[in-house]
């Protein structure tokens, strides 16, 4: 059996085998049980546990120091280069916690109090128009979390990016007003 590529990237319900003895049946599951626009999570041993995508070809080279991988029972071919922890950019990526706050502070106190928030729905993508502030502002929100939520606002576009991942006041406000949506703040929170 030929060996064939590594995924580039992950994709829901991906099945990996990996074999770590020398009898075909020795080994663990792992499934990949969601994608989203920064994460996915891999569903091993009965728990769900997160990964940043950036992390997707250092996973990948975990698994195969366990043994030999297998996808859908097609072995694998080993990733040629594989970074180093240290070298994964997101590892130094640290969310200024105080920034964040004053942000759910504002999206709390300013936003939700004050701002009409205009949902109107598109297929996977939401779009809340922003209003009563100084400018309106526009809200994307993919529904099935496979793109992070974007803001017009010059916040997401230059500060929020560096502090808090681009989660601005006006994110955050959405997230926190729409039931629906409101799981998609974990990737601020964590």
């Amino acid at each position: 059996m030929t060996p064939v590529r590594p995924p580039p990237a992950p994709v829901k319900g991906m099945r990996f085998f990996v074999q770590t003895g020398s009898h075909w049946s020795m080994g663990d599951n792992y499934t990949i049980a969601q994608v989203n626009g920064r994460s996915f999570y891999v569903y091993h041993h009965g728990a769900k546990e997160r990964f940043l995508l950036v992390e997707w070809t250092y996973w990948l080279g975990k698994r195969f120091a366990e043994g030999m991988v297998r996808l859908e029972w097609q072995v694998l071919q080993r990733p040629t280069l594989l970074p180093k922890p240290q070298e994964n950019p997101m590892a130094s990526f640290q969310v200024d916690i105080r920034a964040r706050d004053k942000r759910f502070l504002r999206a709390a106190k300013t936003v939700l109090k004050n701002y009409r928030l205009i949902r109107t729905d598109d297929g996977d993508t939401v779009q809340f128009e922003i209003a009563g502030g100084t400018n309106p502002y526009t809200v994307r929100v993919s529904r099935s979390w496979s793109l992070s939520p974007i803001c017009t606002c010059p916040d997401a576009q230059h500060r929020a990016a560096d502090l808090t991942g681009g989660f601005c006041k006006h994110v955050i406000a959405v997230l926190i007003e729409n039931e629906d949506l409101r799981c998609q703040l974990l990737d601020v929170l964590l």
